[in-house]
């Protein structure tokens, strides 16, 4: 599960804040009023949601916005007369007065979105360990031999042998080094 953390310029209205998500079941990692605390919690978390005033103590959404790490999306709770001075393409946007259902499904949606990003980078090219890289090359060099085939080539023979048999990549590419090239 993915961190939430809620950054304003009063530390009070951080806690009401975060006392509201938590009230809603959502777990909330940190209050602050300081935009370097927000960061550093942000830092040290995989990924999640950043709650945030337009203007803390020691810095703005802006700076915030800019630092903060790849799997962290911004909210930004703001008044409607400063709506207009933000950027709405870089954040989130949540207007004041606060109606907490309004931020709760915000936060999900973001949360829901970075979950999904992450899970997706994690299973995306290179998420193979050495060792079953090492194997599937091994068993593409069996079937650049056999077949005449080149890298590419044996790479998808091993692929559709793999979805054929309903088996991973892998065990067809071990099985390819154990009996021949089919």
């Amino acid at each position: 599960m993915g961190s939430i953390i809620v950054v304003m310029p009063k530390t009070e209205d951080a806690k009401k804040i975060a006392g509201a998500l938590r009230s809603r079941g959502l777990n909330v990692d940190m209050a602050t009023s300081l935009g370097a605390e927000a960061l550093q919690c942000m830092n040290s978390r995989d990924y999640g949601v950043v709650v945030s005033g337009y203007r803390m103590q020691d810095m703005s959404y802006l700076d915030l916005n800019d630092s903060r790490p790849k799997y962290f999306e911004m909210i930004l709770l703001v008044s409607e007369s400063k709506l207009y001075a933000c950027d709405e393409s870089a954040v989130n946007i949540v207007t004041m007065p606060l109606q907490v259902p309004r931020l709760v499904d915000a936060v999900n949606v973001s949360m829901s979105r970075m979950d999904r990003q992450v899970s997706h980078d994690k299973k995306g090219p290179g998420s193979r360990s050495e060792e079953d890289r090492r194997i599937i090359e091994e068993a593409q060099v069996i079937v650049m031999n056999m077949r005449g085939y080149g890298r590419i080539e044996s790479y998808r023979f091993i692929q559709k042998k793999s979805m054929d048999n309903s088996i991973s990549m892998v065990d067809m590419a071990r099985h390819i080094i154990t009996n021949g090239c089919l």
